[in-house]
């Protein structure tokens, strides 16, 4: 693989870029402080921007600096009409041997049922498979969170297996759901 780190990428409606320290009132606020969005993270629940960056370690120095790291892909996603983040993709595992690398994501209710993960994955993946040089790229959902896997479907996976009980968040523990889409 050739690492590139979190570069910014573009589609027709979004920007995906490094997080800045000032995104942390609109990432919270579009994203983060939401319940439909934190049930199926795992994301210590916060009643005020700076509990939510204590308790979950986001926005501060040492998250930010993790840009410094050339296999570091955590982007924020945001609106070209604002620049203000409404979601997010990170890689949160990658595997340097079999070149693969596995996703999460999250996305303000406010732009559910938009196309804009899709429109995001889809940039996402494209980036990872022509410039990274990825072979596989894997991400799961909770069983009870279908609107998930039904993103993954549009960008081209398919599921591969299910994990019993593989799936913890705030919402409880799920069956997982996995999908795979390989670099063509």
């Amino acid at each position: 693989m050739q690492h590139k780190g979190t570069v910014q990428l573009e589609t027709e409606r979004l920007i995906l870029r490094r997080f800045h320290v000032d995104d942390a009132y609109d990432m919270f606020h579009n994203c983060w402080c939401d319940t439909e969005v934190c049930q199926w993270t795992s994301y210590e629940q916060a009643r005020t921007v700076d509990d939510f960056i204590k308790q979950n370690g986001l926005f501060t120095d040492w998250w930010l600096d993790l840009y410094e790291h050339p296999n570091r892909y955590n982007w924020a996603i945001t609106l070209k009409s604002t620049d203000e983040p409404i979601g997010r993709v990170f890689v949160i595992q990658i595997n340097e041997e079999s070149a693969e690398a596995e996703i999460t994501y999250e996305i303000g209710e406010k732009w559910w049922n938009q196309g804009l993960m899709t429109e995001t994955l889809k940039e996402v993946s494209r980036f990872l498979f022509d410039d990274v040089h990825v072979k596989r790229l894997i991400a799961y959902h909770a069983k009870e969170n279908p609107a998930s896997g039904k993103v993954m479907t549009h960008i081209g996976m398919t599921l591969f297996k299910i994990v019993p009980n593989g799936y913890t968040c705030n919402a409880g523990t799920f069956d997982s759901h996995y999908y795979e889409i390989f670099n063509k």
